[in-house]
């Protein structure tokens, strides 16, 4: 029986993106479909709000991301909310 080998996870991020509803009728949107709602075909309107969460196994990274990525991607958020 072959050995299984597990490979570490040294890093993993997540990012977001926001699509907001139908202009026309409110309706909920999916991206690259038409409004299901009232039919609109133009795109939904999107916020990409890049990494919002990471990990990584080299700790000046992991410094890095706890002291200043944290904090952008909470204002791209904030940001993006407003809109």
């Amino acid at each position: 029986m072959p050995a299984h080998r597990a490979r570490p996870v040294t890093r993993a991020v997540v990012s977001h993106v926001i699509v907001r509803a139908c202009q026309g009728c409110g309706h909920p949107r999916e991206a690259g479909a038409p409004c299901a709602g009232c039919g609109l075909a133009d795109p939904p309107v999107m916020h990409e709000l890049g990494v919002q969460a990471a990990t990584y196994r080299n700790p000046v990274k992991r410094l890095w991301w706890h002291l200043i990525g944290q904090r952008a991607a909470a204002r791209r958020a904030r940001r993006a909310a407003q809109s």
